[in-house]
């Protein structure tokens, strides 16, 4: 199967992403947490990756 694109799978990328993400997570101790846990009770409440 031939692609115009190099990458046919956005599948590493998006490892990779993840991967750095947990890092930063890890790395900015309970402050880190608390802004996390925030923002997805936001994201939670208006509904932003429910589709409401």
């Amino acid at each position: 199967m031939d692609s115009p694109s190099a990458f046919d799978s956005m599948a590493a990328v998006f490892a990779v992403v993840a991967a750095i993400a947990n890092d930063v997570d890890e790395a900015s101790g309970p402050s880190g947490r608390t802004r996390v846990d925030a923002v997805a009770t936001a994201y939670d409440t208006l509904g932003e990756l429910t589709g409401r």
